[in-house]
Formats: C-alpha cells, structure tokens, sequence
C-alpha cells in the first residue's frame, strides 16, 4: 500500500513537472499566471448569500471581519439544534489557504481540546464517480460564555481536508487541464454543554457538513463539470487513515 502510494506521488510529480516543461520553454510560468477561476461569480454569490443547506434552516446571515479577511456568518437550525456556519470563499484566482484557523482561533479567543480528524463523505453530482471523502478537524472549544464542538476544512468541488497541503497538490493536478480547484473555508460551532462530550453532537456536525458540502459542489461543479475526474486523483492518492 505504501509503495504504491509513492509510486503515485512520483507519476504525479512527473506529470507537474512535464506540463511545467513547456512554459519553461516558452517563458510562460502556468505557476505564477495560473488559469483564471470560472466559478468565481458563484464564489462571491455564496460569499454574500451564504448556503442553502438541506434540512437546515438559516436564522441570520451576516458579514465579519476575522483577521484580513470578510468572513460570512450563518446562523442555522434545525428542530431545536441550533449551530453557526462560518464561511471563507476564494475571493481571487491566485488566493490560497493559509492561516485561516489561526485567524479564527485569534477573533474568538477560544481555548481548544480533545483535537481528532473524523471524516464523512457526500454523493458526487456526477454518477460515474464515487462519494465524495471529506475529512474534518473536529474539536471541542470554549469562551467564557460559550462551549462548542467545532468542525473544520477547506471543501473544493469533490472533496475536502483541514490541511492548506492537500488543497494545493489538487489544484495543480486541475491545472494540468487549465482547471482550478475553488475552494472555501468551512467551520462549523455546534453549541455544547461545558461538560458535553462532543462525539455525542458527531451526528449532527455530519448531517450539517454533508449539507455545506453538497450544496457547495452543486454551486460550483454545474459550472466546470469538465473539472470533476481531474480533482480525484490526486484526493484519492494522497489519503491518510482514518484516525
């Protein structure tokens, strides 16, 4: 399993490398002047108007400053669970992840415990691809004022991880057919008892994240489905085991 996975990386590396060779040639760098992203309008139509998440309904959204950057807040429920939806879109064709949970961790001046990695997936909007892998940073954090169990990643059209890393590698096997990987992060506050165990909310961060996600992917894939077995591979390549 191990060598196969290297021998992955290695066909992957060759293949970056290959289609970097020819703008070397040419002195046209695909790295610096990278595809523009299509869905960019969708991008800020989310960044704006938040989500439609299935089962769940939106209370309030609003627009925060965290750090640099203009994140979107959406409040929602669902029977008497109520939960907050916290939102960073791609605002330009060359933004990255980066230090997105930093700056989150600083605005709200949580203390963190009990950090794992679960995963869930999501049926893929194309029918001759398998369920979509998403993989979370899950948590409990709390204020003075508040306990929550805590989702987080960066979701692109067919899959997700918390880890800027693995973002990065899926992208640049989507430029190899002048595609991109848009992306947005997802962070999820489930409120807790102080004492509340957060495996006993897992549950409902899965039902509310398979939600984010899916109607994430029907916002951007209908408009670069061309783009859908280009994101697989590498995804699929570079998994670690469930923990």
């Amino acid at each position: 399993m191990r060598l196969s996975k290297v021998l992955i990386v290695i066909v992957m590396t060759a293949l970056l490398i290959g289609a970097a060779l020819p703008g070397y040639v040419n002195q046209k760098w695909s790295w610096i002047d990278m595809p523009q992203l299509k869905t960019l309008p969708q991008l800020q139509t989310i960044r704006k108007e938040g989500l439609a998440l299935s089962g769940w309904q939106t209370v309030k959204i609003e627009s925060i400053q965290i750090g640099n950057q203009r994140w979107l807040k959406q409040e929602v429920k669902r029977d008497e669970q109520t939960a907050i939806v916290l939102l960073l879109t791609q605002n330009y064709y060359k933004d990255q992840p980066q230090v997105e949970w930093m700056d989150l961790t600083g605005f709200l001046g949580w203390k963190t415990d009990g950090e794992q990695r679960d995963r869930f997936s999501v049926k893929s909007n194309s029918e001759d691809l398998d369920p979509v892998e998403v993989e979370v940073k899950f948590f409990k954090a709390w204020t003075a004022t508040q306990t929550y169990a805590v989702a987080q990643w960066y979701a692109w059209p067919n899959g997700g991880h918390p880890a800027p890393g693995r973002w990065f590698w899926v992208d640049r096997w989507a430029q190899l057919s002048q595609n991109r990987a848009p992306w947005v992060a997802v962070c999820l506050l489930i409120p807790i008892k102080p004492l509340g165990n957060i495996q006993d909310v897992w549950p409902v961060a899965t039902s509310l994240g398979e939600s984010v996600q899916a109607s994430f992917q029907s916002s951007v894939i209908s408009h670069q489905s061309s783009v859908n077995t280009a994101l697989r591979t590498p995804h699929s390549a570079l998994r670690t085991p469930h923990s």
